[in-house]
């Protein structure tokens, strides 16, 4: 399968120490590739402003069939171009790949292992709200934005606000995620949430978010930084600010019928929620010691399906780990029973040597921090940034396919669905198999062996295969030869393998299947 798009290698005819040394050096320059907008790419220019470093935009017009002029590896951007002193240069892509490699460039991932995968929680939960908002509001359905909006502005927007209100007072209501210094995590919420004013309806959000003393603590903090507010004050930054607020006006909810006015519900009314902090009277280095204990065991939570913990429990089964899972009954999580920092699963608990526990949240970061642990990213720097830039692609086409087909309103799953089948998934699977090729068809996205790249690849297929249209998905991911390989490398590991023929393994599989008989398309709706 393939298609005509420009695609680009990551391979640049070095080797991947010379790239490693390049990602490392202290003296590199970049260069942004992204439209003329803010957008995903803000929080990277925003870095480079903060590290002083020597950094070009390269930014385009968006335009029909852009793909075919501008050379990216999944057809997506933005890139960024790391330029060596002696000007070899490399790529990156994917938002979150770029933004985390940049904050541990510049030191905006604090000071010890608990703090970096804490700030990135907090990134990912971030981030979140923007894409998924992109994907339930802003490019909806016509029709149906005026009431994503509403139901935005009323409902997820202050659950949003009141989660993170929380965890700012737990760090001293300093205006600071993490100890009392800038982070990534300060920086990517004070650009979510630009991204929000950008909107037609920007004041909207402005106003509520303007409401909480809190976040606006954290604006205030990152635009006193001198790098941050001189970039700020520049017109290239005021370009692409304005370029957002032109592009977003095609794609917009429509204006309301009334006055936002005070909001129906206190900002805070969900602060009811037994919500975990990251704070547990545990220092962080304590906190630190615990996650790079030698011999910890693990208990990972979630409901009891497949789904986004998947991935995380084949890591655990292939490094051997010691290790239980603990499933909340669907009652016990709307008691609150099993309270998480942002009312979402999976959680991981990890329990040291001396029985001491620390827990990481967000799918993102536990799979990033197994991967870490049992040698599942590569074996340097460029290896480990391009394993997590196809693990964010492949992570993203369910994540799309949540928001825009299974949980998409009933009276538009149909059309939904074909658009996926016909246009999104045969995509994806021919930029794969690109990549795959390039690493020379044997199964694997990098070396010869297996790495959180392949075990995703496998788990987000199974995921398609739980749907109720799952025989149709899986014809067509059965149809490409070199995915099939990546699955029977994953699935041949003595470890993964044994875990996958447990009751326990089945028994996540079939409920998954239960679950999304209720909440996806039906398939008598998918013959068509």
């Amino acid at each position: 399968m393939s298609d005509s798009c420009g695609r680009r290698l990551y391979l640049n005819g070095a080797s991947a120490e010379e790239n490693s040394k390049t990602l490392t050096d202290q003296d590199t320059t970049f260069r942004i590739v992204y439209w003329d907008i803010s957008c995903v790419a803000a929080t990277a220019r925003d870095m480079l402003a903060y590290g002083n470093a020597t950094w070009t935009d390269e930014s385009h017009k968006i335009s029909t069939g852009w793909y075919s002029k501008i050379s990216t590896p999944y057809k997506v951007l933005p890139l960024l171009n790391v330029i060596a002193p002696d000007s070899k240069e490399l790529v990156l892509s994917e938002s979150i790949v770029i933004d985390q490699y940049l904050a541990k460039k510049f030191n905006l991932l604090g000071d010890n292992e608990y703090e970096e995968w804490t700030i990135k929680a907090h990134y990912s939960n971030i981030h979140y709200l923007r894409e998924r908002s992109l994907m339930k509001m802003t490019w909806t359905w016509a029709d149906k934005r005026a009431e994503a909006l509403e139901l935005f502005l009323e409902k997820t927007l202050p659950d949003f606000i009141a989660n993170h209100e929380f965890h700012l007072k737990g760090n001293g209501s300093n205006g600071h995620y993490v100890g009392d210094r800038l982070s990534l995590a300060d920086i990517h919420l004070v650009n979510v949430m630009d991204h929000f004013s950008h909107l037609p309806n920007g004041e909207r959000f402005t106003a509520k978010f303007a409401r909480s003393e809190l976040l606006t603590k954290v604006r205030q903090n990152v635009e006193s930084n001198p790098q941050i507010a001189a970039w700020r004050a520049s017109e290239e930054w005021e370009k692409f600010r304005n370029g957002s607020i032109e592009t977003y006006a095609i794609t917009r909810p429509p204006p309301p019928s009334a006055d936002d006015g005070e909001p129906k519900n206190n900002i805070m009314s969900t602060t009811m929620i037994n919500r975990r902090s990251f704070y547990n009277n545990v220092s962080s280095e304590e906190n630190a010691r615990i996650l790079t204990d030698p011999n910890p065991s693990y208990r990972l939570m979630y409901f009891d399906c497949a789904s986004v913990a998947a991935t995380a429990r084949d890591i655990l089964a292939f490094g051997k780990a010691n290790w239980t899972n603990q499933c909340p009954t669907n009652a016990e999580w709307e008691d609150n029973k099993f309270p998480t920092p942002y009312r979402v699963m999976p959680l991981l608990n990890i329990i040291a040597s001396d029985g001491k526990e620390a827990f990481l949240a967000e799918s993102i970061v536990i799979d990033h921090y197994l991967a870490k642990k049992f040698h599942l990213l590569g074996d340097n720097e460029w290896e480990e940034q391009t394993i997590k830039a196809h693990y964010n692609n492949i992570h993203y086409l369910r994540e799309r396919s949540f928001m825009c087909v299974t949980w998409t309103y009933a009276d538009k799953r149909k059309i939904a669905l074909e658009r996926f089948m016909k246009a999104a998934l045969p995509a994806f699977i021919a930029a794969h198999e690109f990549h795959l090729r390039t690493n020379g068809s044997n199964g694997h996205y990098i070396g010869n062996k297996l790495s959180l790249a392949d075990i995703h690849l496998v788990n987000v297929m199974d995921h398609f295969s739980h749907l109720p249209t799952g025989k149709l998905i899986a014809a067509e991911f059965e149809k490409s030869e070199l995915l099939s390989k990546v699955r029977k490398n994953v699935e041949a590991n003595p470890e993964i393998a044994a875990w996958r023929s447990t009751d326990e393994w089945k028994q996540l599989a079939h409920q998954s299947v239960v679950g999304y008989s209720v909440s996806a398309v039906p398939e008598e709706q998918g013959e068509a």
